[in-house]
C-alpha cells in the first residue's frame, strides 16, 4: 500500500500535533514542513530533525495533500496558492 504523501503548512501548535500524528500513522507519510522564510532555519523539534523544511510547498515534489495549519487569516492566502498548484488542501483548523 503506497503512504500518501503530506505536508504541513504551518508548523506552530496545530502544525506540530498534525505532524506528530503523521509520522505516527502507518498509511501517511510526512514529505515536509511549509514555514515563512524567515523562520525556516529555526529550530524545530528533534522528531522532526530529518524532515524536509521549506518556503513553498512545491518545493517538496508531488504531494498528495497539503494540512493548512495557519491562523484564521493567513488560511485563504495559503489555500488559494496551494489550489493554484494543484495541491488538495485540508484545513485543518
Amino acid at each position: 500500500m503506497k503512504r500518501r504523501r503530506l505536508a504541513i503548512v504551518g508548523f506552530g501548535r496545530l502544525g506540530q500535533a498534525c505532524a506528530s500524528a503523521i509520522l505516527e500513522s502507518d498509511d501517511l507519510a510526512l514529505a515536509g514542513i511549509v514555514r515563512r522564510p524567515d523562520t525556516l532555519l529555526s529550530p524545530k523539534p528533534v522528531q522532526f530533525a530529518d524532515v524536509p523544511t521549506v518556503s513553498h510547498a512545491s518545493e517538496l515534489g508531488e504531494l498528495d495533500a497539503a494540512l493548512i495549519c495557519l491562523p484564521t487569516a493567513l488560511v485563504r492566502e495559503a489555500a488559494t496558492n496551494l489550489l493554484q498548484h494543484r495541491t488538495p488542501i485540508v484545513e485543518a483548523a
